[in-house]
């Protein structure tokens, strides 16, 4: 029997190692069972992160159009209102040519009253 408690012990470290390689077998394949999730879900993240870009890039594209859209449709409107402002004040130059011409003494007593009293609320 001496035999046999000779050879428990080293069974017994044999079992250990081969537990202990086992395990370590085990955390390695983990190891590596995670860094490919992981590599899998940055490889899938970017794809998002592009698919959102081009989604953005898009979008930008669409609201700078429309933005040129209402610039021009602006730009239409604003010289059409300058225009008439432009004919609107030529027409009243020119009335105004033609009531001094038409009433002169008329003219000259407006303007004499306007300027004295615009002289007299400047002057307080």
């Amino acid at each position: 029997m001496p035999n046999e408690s000779d050879s428990f012990p080293s069974s017994s470290a044999q079992n250990a190692d081969t537990n202990k390689n086992n395990l370590r077998q085990a955390a390695e394949d983990l190891r590596a069972t995670a860094e490919a999730k992981a590599r899998d879900l940055r490889a899938a993240a970017e794809a998002k992160a592009q698919q959102f870009k081009s989604a953005a890039e898009a979008k930008a594209g669409e609201f700078r159009e429309k933005a040129g859209e209402y610039y021009d449709q602006a730009r239409v409107r604003a010289e059409g209102y300058y225009s008439d402002a432009r004919e609107r004040a030529r027409t009243w130059q020119e009335d105004g040519e033609v009531y001094v011409r038409e009433n002169p003494m008329r003219a000259i007593c407006i303007a004499l009253g306007a300027g004295f009293l615009i002289g007299t609320m400047f002057r307080r």
